[in-house]
Parts: C-alpha cells; structure tokens; sequence
C-alpha cells in the first residue's frame, strides 16, 4: 500500500536498481577488459616502450636538423674561427670546407635514419637493419668527445664553446642510449609474446 509520497519510493527504488545494475555493468565490463590480452603486463609494457621508442626517435631527427642549423650557423657568423689555410699546406681551406659540408650531412643523414627507423619500429613495428647499431656507434662517438672536452678543460681557453660541445654531446649521448635500451626491450617483449601466443 503506498502513501502519498509512494510515487516517490518507487521511483527512488527503480533508480537504486538502474544504479546497481549500471554499477554491477561497468564492474563486468573493466574485470572483461582488464583481461583481454592486450592489457596484459606485457603488452603494457609493449606499449609504453613502443612509445618511447617513437618520440626518442623524433627528438633524434630534431637533434640532428638542430645540430645542422647550428653548424651552418657558426661557419656563417664566426668564419674566423675556420681555417683559411695556403694552398701548400696539409689541407687546404678548399678541401676543409668539403670534408666540412660532407661530415655535416652524413651525420644528419645517420641521424634522420635512425631517428625514422626508431619511429617505424615504435609506431608499426617495422625492424629496419642497423639502425640499433649505428645508435651504438654514435654513442660511443659522443662518448669519445666527452672524455677528448674532459680532457681539453684544462688546455682550453674558450671555455664557453667547450662546454657548450660538452652539454650537447651528453645531451646526445643521453638520447642514444634511452632508444637503444627501448629498442632492446621492445624486440624483447616481442619474443616473448610471440612464445606465449604460440
């Protein structure tokens, strides 16, 4: 027997069970989602990696386009500081400046390649050859010219622009070895899918 106020019991009871079966719904639904395979641990972790190895990738091609605006930069505004030696010597300021423009664009074509292929295995997974091991490479070679600024710290007298080369190298060397990690772990958690779902 309902009273005055009946019409509102019920409808205040037909609302608590919406409630609870919208509640008991989306409790199904995420124990559904949490276990479908693709938010497992390692898929996950897939994931995450995968996603670090896109944007490191990008920060190596800004790294390098920002190390050519940067090189081309100097050698327009402080062409004093490059050699502008007579033609009899050892090199000549013609043969500097090719071994100049050429070293510039093999870097920033190394760099464009492995931050593209970094981008590619990250973002479709795509495997391209050698690019792990040219990151090595220029790791190791901004390794090198951090121990060569160590080093030169106490011979140099512009300190400034030593470094600033200094920064820059660890900056790189720092990037390079954050995408080399990722990578490894990203073909890691591969394999190990790929074992678990076969």
């Amino acid at each position: 027997m309902l009273s005055e106020t009946g019409e509102e019991t019920v409808t205040d009871w037909i609302r608590d069970i919406r409630k609870m079966k919208t509640s008991a719904g989306w409790t199904a639904r995420k124990k559904e989602r949490d276990n479908m395979p693709e938010n497992d641990e390692l898929h996950i972790s897939l994931r995450r990696n995968r996603n670090n190895l896109t944007v490191i990738g990008m920060g190596i091609i800004a790294f390098g386009i920002w190390t050519l605006i940067r090189t081309v930069m100097s050698a327009i505004f402080f062409t004093d500081s490059y050699p502008t030696a007579p033609a009899d010597e050892v090199m000549s300021a013609g043969t500097f400046w090719i071994v100049f423009c050429a070293t510039t664009a093999l870097d920033l074509g190394i760099r464009l390649y492995v931050g593209l292929s970094a981008i590619a295995e990250g973002r479709e997974g795509k495997r391209r050859r050698g690019y792990v091991a040219l990151a090595v490479l220029m790791a190791l070679f901004s390794a090198a010219l951090l121990a060569v600024g160590l080093y030169a710290v106490r011979l140099t007298e512009d300190m400034g622009s030593l470094l600033v080369m200094m920064i820059v190298e660890m900056t790189s060397l720092i990037v390079l070895a954050e995408m080399i990690v990722s990578a490894v772990r990203v073909r890691r958690l591969v394999r190990k899918l790929a074992e678990k779902e076969g």
